[in-house]
């Protein structure tokens, strides 16, 4: 257990997410109509209206009096909780909401909180107790009659204290129109009623877990409920919770744990999930998608769904982005001449899947209604792509054939240009530095002469922190082997595993140890490999390993090339990382700050990431080229993820900016970890680095000079042979010229 806490200090591997799906026209026969269309007009548009308070928290929306409301919430103020509706294109003047603040008073601090609207026309607050002096558990909160003071109208037997601890936590909750609650309890899966405190009823449900997912929702006469097995929406009349029907919604493969619903007219229901907007009938008589995601916020990747609203056949729907923890409200119109035509496809595929590339593919099809556009991945995000899925795919170019656009990440770039399958896209070039794409870093990823060919849309930056002594020894290999010949004994690194450093020591000696033509230079690795050795010893890599038993971490699997060990531990060693984004640095730095040491880049390397090109096959040249230009937009660019940094200058500036934000000043990770070999516990709250500090990191990243482009399939040779080396077999120099031999053999085919 100890190991495990340790390891999450270490690596976060990105998840990445693309749910797509068939969209649906709006007609009013009862036919199923959940097939895409193929021609015609006639749809909605999602068009964006601006939240009333920029960085503030929204925490609920709901139409009252035919006036569209918002409940908002920003810490930086006191009061800070303001509701304020929408009229004529216009946001009211805030309205103090006191009552709201006197609930937080009341739990010491709260989070999580959900706004409703009862049936009975009233304000209702679900919030968990954020202290740790009151237990922990949901609450339901209303308003006094003057706004002031937050009534607690949770029913008593709930907040009874189990053995855990805590008292039961609700997923959502709505309220009838003679005041009854609906609770969706986490403990047993059950929808419970309470009238005046007393339960009244309760219905089975699914809807277990962290989720909060709207489960319930309200007509005038009916509640629609998720079936218990997932696969249904049920209907209950309010006044005696009778089942009046059930529709089952096969359109969608996935189970429908992850919608909120919301009533429409004429028995009318919707509900939107990561695919779109649905459309139901309380008869099971008619289903359809009339909102496919693909054109939506709701299909980005780190778009959450927080509340949604159905008004005049219009759709309102209230997001949370988790790459910028903004929020953001869209409308959907029925617009009769909007094209539902896709006359032009693109196709794009890479060897793993990529949350960057999702982004920017549901972002062009946003702003082009007619491409279709279909993106595949040999593997997903958290795997490896094998020596097979590149040679495959090498096949496949070579006959002309593949898709429109390649990821090229993990491939042979330079091969790749040599034999003609890339698309000069040179002229890319002028337009992109007139837009902030920072050029003179990334141009030569992929280049020849003063062509260009590929273009990352994200770095990575290797770099080492620790005192300048330490910082300068990675910085050559001749400075790395005067540090170890000085003092044998004398650690460089902290607590690590002998992959860890196998894998970062020599990628940040590749440049040095491989040669132009791709050979390898014998005696620099013969040398890099006996001071590794050395390293190794030094830095209790096999008693790091023993205590680690299976549970090992792949480097390569996670997509980092420079990560030399567990760098909450130690004080006076250096450690090598690979900064893959502002929220990647935040330990890294805080632990820097805890020190009081500093960093320095290495080589001045940059690691090109979600390299795209063109195939030179491809008879779609232009739009691939266009879609190329939509890669460094500000709303993919300033998208913080594990694939690197942004590679423009208006993204670069909006790190800046978010770290100064309540958001993110807010935002702090508590970590520790268990010394395996002292058994004494580090602590460190890592937050995001201060504004000078993000400046200075844009500013390295717009000196950095040379791309770090390993080959894939030597590196892994070259991993697999150092294993013969530590574990005694071979010696430093059998092991350089064994690799030195089979490296040749590679190179001939």
């Amino acid at each position: 257990m100890k190991i495990r806490r340790l390891i999450s200090l270490v690596l976060t591997i990105p998840l990445a997410a693309g749910l797509l799906a068939g969209c649906g026209s709006k007609t009013d026969d009862g036919s199923n109509n959940n097939s895409e269309q193929t021609e015609g007009k006639g749809g909605y548009t999602e068009k964006e209206i601006k939240l009333p308070e920029e960085g503030s928290q929204a925490i609920g929306m709901f139409w009252k009096d035919d006036k569209l409301t918002v409940y908002m919430k920003d810490e930086r103020n006191t009061p800070a909780y303001q509701s304020y509706t929408y009229e004529d294109h216009t946001w009211s003047q805030p309205q103090e909401e006191q009552w709201l603040e006197d609930a937080s008073q009341q739990l010491k601090g709260t989070r999580s909180e959900i706004i409703r609207l009862g049936k009975d026309g009233k304000v209702y607050e679900e919030t968990e107790t954020a202290s740790e002096d009151v237990v922990y558990g949901s609450h339901i909160f209303t308003s006094s009659d003057d706004g002031t003071k937050a009534l607690d109208i949770t029913p008593e037997e709930l907040l009874k204290v189990d053995g855990d601890g805590t008292s039961e936590r609700f997923t959502d909750f709505d309220v009838f129109g003679d005041g009854t609650l609906a609770l969706a309890c986490m403990s047993n899966d059950l929808i419970k009623f309470y009238r005046d405190g007393k339960k009244t009823d309760e219905i089975e449900g699914q809807f277990g877990g962290s989720e909060r997912i709207e489960h319930i929702s309200l007509s005038d006469q009916t509640a629609a409920m998720i079936s218990e097995d997932t696969k249904n929406i049920d209907f209950y009349n309010q006044e005696n919770l009778e089942k009046s029907g059930s529709v089952k919604v096969d359109f969608i493969e996935d189970d429908l744990e992850y919608i909120h619903l919301a009533p429409g007219t004429d028995k009318n229901w919707f509900f939107v999930d990561p695919h779109g907007i649905h459309r139901i009938q309380e008869d099971g008589k008619f289903v359809e998608t009339v909102f496919d995601a693909k054109n939506g916020m709701m299909g980005l990747t780190g778009s959450e769904v927080r509340d949604f609203s159905v008004k005049d056949d219009n759709f309102y729907i209230l997001y949370q982005k988790g790459d910028d923890n903004r929020y953001h409200l869209e409308e959907y119109v029925y617009d009769d001449e909007t094209s539902n035509v896709r006359s032009k496809s693109l196709s794009i595929y890479g060897l793993r899947e990529s949350e960057i590339v999702s982004q920017a593919v549901q972002e062009f099809q946003r702003s082009h209604s007619d491409v279709n556009i279909d993106y595949k991945s040999a593997k997903g995000a958290e795997e490896s792509p094998s020596s097979d899925d590149i040679r495959n795919l090498n096949a496949e170019l070579l006959n002309k054939q593949g898709a429109d656009l390649l990821i090229l990440d993990g491939l042979p770039l330079d091969s790749y240009v040599e034999k003609g399958i890339l698309s000069d896209i040179t002229d890319l070039s002028g337009p992109l530095k007139e837009e902030g794409v920072l050029m003179d870093v990334i141009g030569n990823t992929a280049s020849k002469g003063k062509s260009v060919y590929a273009l990352p849309a994200r770095l990575s930056v290797p770099y080492v922190y620790g005192t300048d002594e330490e910082k300068d020894s990675v910085q050559s290999l001749d400075a790395l082997h005067a540090y170890v010949e000085k003092d044998p004994d004398q650690p460089l690194f902290g607590v690590t595993t002998h992959e860890f450093l196998g894998r970062t020591l020599f990628s940040v000696m590749y440049d040095e140890i491989i040669e132009k033509d791709g050979s390898v230079n014998e005696k620099k690795l013969s040398e890099l490999l006996s001071d590794w050795i050395q390293i190794c010893k030094t830095s209790k890599a096999s008693e790091m390993e023993q205590e680690m038993g299976e549970e090992k971490i792949d480097l390569k699997q996670a997509g980092i090339d420079f990560q030399s060990g567990f760098s909450l531990f130690g004080d006076r060693f250096a450690s090598i990382e690979e900064g893959r984004g502002l929220n990647s640095i935040r330990e890294p730095f805080s632990r820097m700050e805890q020190k009081g040491v500093g960093y320095d880049s290495i080589k001045q390397l940059y690691i090109p990431k979600v390299i795209i090109g063109v195939n030179a096959a491809s008879k779609n040249q232009e739009l691939a080229k266009e879609f190329i230009q939509s890669m460094y937009s500000d709303s993919v660019q300033n998208i913080d993820t594990s694939e690197g940094f942004p590679v423009t200058e208006s993204a670069l500036q909006y790190l800046a900016d978010y770290v100064e934000t309540a958001a993110a000043k807010n935002d702090i990770i508590g970590t520790s970890a268990v010394n395996p070999f002292t058994g004494t516990e580090e602590k460190l709250d890592a937050h995001y680095p201060d504004r000078a500090s993000v400046e200075q990191i844009n500013t390295m990243i717009k000196g950095l000079k040379k791309p770090f482009r390993p080959d894939d399939i030597l590196t892994d040779t070259v991993m697999k042979e150092m294993e013969n080396c530590y574990a005694g077999t071979k010696t430093p120099e059998e092991t350089a010229q064994g690799i030195s031999q089979k490296v040749d053999t590679y190179l001939q085919e």
